[in-house]
């Protein structure tokens, strides 16, 4: 439980940086230690390649994975049938990387895109008194567990693929300052983690066909490439949750064949103008308490995968559900 004593404390230390200096030494030594377990624990052999999969080379698929609203730190218990923990989200990632796999081998794409679309963490600092009854393990052990976790899954879905385009933006959980009103621009999570991917694929610790997009100057958006198609990909907590057309709003100098956006913690698909879709993905949280409170669907956790076709205006949005 925050107290009001923690608060006036923080907002002190945060006005002084003391606070900023201590939450980069914390991240620092959690993520050394969680990365250290994942690559005693990796498969990576011969100076960072993989035996991949082979693939015809006249498939044009693409896929596009968006993991988002990971939330991890938050707890709860049995709420409209829904609970969450460290190890719930570990398993659900586990079934989610299962799942995609068998699509995967289904459509054989040559390239994937893995773009995670923020609220990596829960956030203690985000959350009002009686929300703060959720949140385990501090904003550092959060993030650890959020790099750990989604390094292993770059390593993993390297060897399904010719390409891995590798990114993330940053949600609104992810900010540093709990008040949006006085968050500084790119102080968020997304970018050390963003900045760490960065600095593994420099030092050989992905695989050779794994591409980091260098995304430091806004973690808020990020353009990708593929497959004949732009894709722009955003958090989402400043898009509408109406079906109004959401892509106009981001048109600078050319239009995007696809947005994906997360925030909203269920998956939906609207169609813009033309062929243009716009995609929300769900959360790895499902429902709890706040979307009971706000009277938001009562959505089951999942995660979500489309399949592109270069050439093929046609997408095939998969949500991936899990069995926990």
């Amino acid at each position: 439980l925050i107290t009001q004593k923690q608060t006036r404390d923080f907002n002190k230390a945060q006005r002084e940086g003391s606070a900023q200096a201590y939450l980069s030494q914390e991240i620092a030594k959690n993520i050394t230690r969680e990365l250290k377990e994942e690559y005693s624990n990796s498969t990576i052999k011969n100076n960072g390649v993989y035996k991949r999969a082979k693939h015809d080379d006249k498939n044009n698929f693409v896929a596009v994975l968006t993991p988002s609203d990971w939330h991890l730190g938050a707890q709860f218990s049995n709420i409209d049938g829904n609970s969450y923990n460290i190890d719930i989200a570990k398993e659900r990632l586990d079934q989610y990387v299962e799942q995609v796999d068998k699509y995967l081998d289904l459509y054989k794409p040559r390239t994937a895109v893995l773009i995670n679309l923020g609220d990596f963490i829960n956030h203690a600092y985000m959350h009002s008194v009686s929300q703060a009854f959720e949140t385990d393990l501090d904003a550092t052990q959060q993030l650890s567990k959020a790099i750990r976790f989604f390094v292993s899954m770059i390593n993993h879905f390297a060897q399904k693929v010719d390409t891995l385009i590798v990114g993330a933006v940053g949600g609104n959980h992810d900010r540093f300052s709990g008040n949006k009103k006085e968050a500084i621009f790119n102080d968020n999570v997304a970018y050390n983690v963003v900045d760490t991917l960065l600095l593994l694929s420099q030092l050989y610790a992905f695989p050779k066909n794994v591409v980091i997009k260098n995304n430091l100057d806004d973690v808020y958006n990020l353009e990708v490439e593929v497959a004949g198609k732009r894709l722009l990909f955003v958090h989402g907590d400043h898009e509408t949750r109406n079906d109004n057309a959401k892509i106009p709003t981001h048109i600078k100098e050319y239009p995007y064949d696809a947005l994906f956006m997360g925030h909203y913690h269920y998956n939906k698909s609207i169609q813009e103008d033309y062929a243009r879709m716009s995609y929300m993905s769900s959360s790895l949280l499902g429902a709890n308490s706040y979307s009971k409170t706000i009277q938001a669907p009562r959505t089951a956790a999942s995660q979500l995968l489309t399949m592109l076709e270069e050439g093929s205006k046609t997408n095939i949005s998969i949500p991936i559900f899990f069995s926990i």
